[in-house]
Parts: structure tokens; sequence; C-alpha cells
């Protein structure tokens, strides 16, 4: 008995590990979900990071012009709300400066 019990060893684990896989999936809280990749303009973050850089650095008006680049090349519109709302602060920041 101890024979057949090593001969079918590996054949035992490689039938539970295919139902402990097999279990993950049936209890997947995602399954038949799927996530949409948002592709954002490259040119748009490009311009939205360099205008935070330049708000950081207390250059409000430098800011302000890549937020405006930014905003003409998204088309996203959670993009656009996170832009217009850093081109907001640096137009307020701006009008403190005066």
């Amino acid at each position: 008995m101890t024979r057949i019990f090593k001969l079918c060893l590996p054949e035992l684990c490689l039938a539970l590990c295919v139902l402990i896989c097999a279990g993950c999936s049936v209890f997947d809280s995602s399954h038949g979900k799927s996530a949409a990749a948002v592709s954002y303009s490259d040119q748009s973050l490009y311009n939205y990071k360099q205008g935070q850089y330049y708000a950081s650095a207390g250059r409000f008006e430098l800011a302000r012009e890549y937020y405006l680049l930014a905003l003409a090349a998204t088309t996203d519109s959670d993009m656009q709300e996170a832009i217009s709302r850093d081109l907001e602060a640096a137009d307020a920041a701006i009008q403190i400066q005066r």
C-alpha cells in the first residue's frame, strides 16, 4: 500500500494544486469585472507635471502657462478637473503676489 502511495504522490500533489488554483478563481470577487485603463496624453502629463514643479518652486506664472498647455492637450474629464483646480490655485497665488 505504501508503494502505491509513493508512486501516486506526484499526481496527488498536482491534482491538489489544480483544485486549489481553481478554487481561488471561483471565489474571486472581481470575477467578471474588468478595470478600464485610462490613457492620458503624454504631452498633457508632461505639461501638468511641469506646472506642478514650477508651482512648488513658487513660479506661479510659469506654472500657469504649463497648466494651460496641459488643459489644451487632455481629453480626460478627471484630468481636466485636476488641472483646472491647480490652474485656479496658481491664479489665486498670482493675485496674492500682486
